[in-house]
């Protein structure tokens, strides 16, 4: 993960993923299932893997 306002690095994740053709992120709360936001990513078979933004540690 990186920063958005001057992309510096904060940490590596490890996702369902190998590899993705893209990712992106709502920090918002939208429902019971992703109360914290959500971050979605979709690997090269175009399967898309979805999780709670909050359950990532990110700010650790």
């Amino acid at each position: 993960m990186f920063s958005r306002k001057d992309n510096y690095f904060i940490k590596a994740i490890n996702l369902s993923t190998l590899e993705t053709d893209g990712c992106d992120v709502v920090t918002l709360p939208l429902n019971d299932t992703f109360p914290n936001g959500l971050f979605v990513a979709m690997n090269d078979e175009k399967n898309f893997y979805f999780y709670d933004l909050g359950k990532l540690n990110l700010d650790e």
